[in-house]
């Protein structure tokens, strides 16, 4: 008798005292319920069950997941209270005196019978208020006792809490680094393949684009008939005597084409020396089609234009200067200021000729006599 009687007081014991713990908490891994002093919140603890390692939350983290787990269909056996159920994560709880629970009478089998019968007998009520328990009276029905839980608000939908995994936490991310889905890198990878191509593409039009612009120059060029014009100059300085012209000028230009500004004079009369071949106007020349000689000391010239056709072809004496009252011929000028500013200083005083000529391959040579000096 007196061990039941122990056994018994160490029960209500147990009923009336609780292990106080501040923070209680489920384990990640084994569902167990575990409680720990809230000055632990924040630390690293092992499971006393399975040995998870697992930080303590806090307490309002902790009660948040409580009412999600109890609002999901919990048993009451495993809701925060039940203190048998749970491990203690502390070396120092202290023990807090817990209220008895009032148990119920219960009804005698006497009057389960008559509440019975008369719950058979009784009419049906014609409404919801009309309706009173059954086989008692106002003074035969017992009083329980008032709750002292305030009313709660109805409950929401349950909402079923992320299922811990079984599978240890990955390693810690390293400080500096960004993790990517893997899917992002294979876009990305798609991506540079898609510009690549693109890239190539237009680079191969593009080239392919100046080869043809090429080949089409090429063409063009090899249908021109590059024609040598060639010819000699000759004066007299005896009546009766021959000499060769040398360094008289000789310029072809073509009918046809017209430069966009005048060219200079300057380095192209007669009396300047031979111009470099970096001089602005035998490039504007060139550019035009058309070409530059002078006459060596026989009077011999030759020169070859870029294509056959029809050509003025200007030839300016050195050594034969025009009569004193004689000024140079004003259509001849007219024809030569679209190609050349200040035309008459150009030829200046001596005797030249402007004429067109339809120079083609075997064309004969020109030939020019100026005669006698006109200053003497």
């Amino acid at each position: 008798m007196e061990a039941s009687s122990g056994g018994k007081d160490a029960k209500e014991n147990r009923a009336h005292y609780a292990i106080v713990m501040s923070v209680r908490f489920y384990c990640q891994r084994c569902n167990q319920l575990l409680g720990i002093a809230s000055r632990k919140v924040g630390s690293e603890i092992a499971c006393p069950k399975c040995g998870f390692s697992q930080m303590v939350p806090s307490e309002e983290a902790a009660a948040a997941a409580n009412a999600l787990r109890a609002g999901a269909g919990r048993s009451a056996s495993t809701a925060v209270g039940a203190e048998d159920e749970f491990a203690i994560y502390d070396d120092a709880p202290e023990p807090v005196e817990v209220a008895p629970r009032r148990q119920r009478r219960k009804a005698s089998p006497s009057r389960k019978a008559a509440t019975s019968q008369k719950a058979t007998s009784s009419p049906k009520p014609s409404s919801f208020r009309d309706q009173k328990p059954a086989g008692k009276s106002a003074g035969d029905q017992e009083a329980l006792p008032k709750s002292n839980t305030p009313d709660l608000p109805p409950e929401a939908p349950p909402v079923s809490p992320a299922e811990p995994s079984d599978e240890p936490a990955g390693p810690a991310v390293p400080g500096g680094m960004v993790l990517f889905p893997r899917r992002t890198l294979y876009v990305q990878g798609v991506l540079v393949v898609v510009l690549a191509l693109v890239f190539f593409a237009t680079g191969y039009f593009i080239g392919r684009g100046n080869a043809t612009l090429q080949l089409t120059l090429e063409h063009q060029e090899a249908l021109r008939e590059r024609t040598l014009v060639e010819g000699r100059v000759v004066y007299r300085p005896e009546p009766q005597r021959l000499a060769g012209d040398e360094r008289a000028v000789i310029v072809a230009l073509p009918v046809d084409a017209v430069p966009e500004a005048p060219i200079p004079i300057h380095g192209l009369r007669p009396q300047d020396p031979d111009p470099p071949h970096s001089l602005r106007s035998l490039r504007m020349l060139e550019e035009l089609g058309a070409m530059y000689a002078r006459a060596d000391a026989e009077g011999h010239f030759s020169m070859v234009v870029p294509d056959r056709g029809e050509y003025y072809i200007l030839i300016i004496s050195r050594n034969v200067g025009r009569p004193r009252d004689t000024d140079p011929d004003e259509g001849d000028m007219m024809e030569l200021g679209r190609y050349f500013t200040m035309a008459q200083r150009l030829v200046s005083r001596y005797k030249y000729g402007w004429q067109k000529y339809d120079v083609h391959g075997g064309m004969p040579p020109i030939e020019v006599d100026f005669g006698e000096d006109g200053q003497e």
